[in-house]
């Protein structure tokens, strides 16, 4: 499995555009679109390099809730891009590792059991 780069960065806060705008503030960034969640009602993004911050205030009943509950403000997920998702499903089988498909902002992903990526909730995504 070849991985091309961080894809994005999901943070959950109560106030998405605030969150974005005070790292666009403060660090420089540039304001982009971020694609609507069903787990979200309201989504901001900022980008840095090829990557973007993207900020989610959480629906009621969702996990981005429950992780702004039991965490606070702050990261939640890593989205990595890979070259090829069918590849990438193969090697996560053969190493015994578990994944949910799933559909984000468009592409196919796989989300990834946090218990194998040291607790880190990781999503794979093909872009192309």
């Amino acid at each position: 499995m070849k991985t091309e780069r961080i894809d994005h960065v999901t943070v959950v806060s109560p106030d998405a555009a605030r969150a974005a705008a005070t790292f666009s503030r403060l660090f420089g960034l540039a304001s982009a679109p971020a694609a609507g969640s069903p787990d979200a009602t309201a989504s901001a993004a900022v980008t840095i390099g090829g990557a973007r911050i993207e900020f989610r205030t959480p629906a009621a009943s969702t996990p981005l809730e429950e992780a702004l509950q039991k965490g606070g403000e702050g990261m939640v997920a890593l989205t990595l891009e890979v070259a090829d998702l069918d590849q990438a499903a193969q090697t996560l089988q053969r190493a015994g590792i578990r994944f949910d498909p799933q559909t984000m902002g468009g592409s196919r992903a796989l989300l990834i059991d946090p218990r194998a990526a040291h607790g880190v909730r990781l999503a794979l995504m093909a872009r192309s």
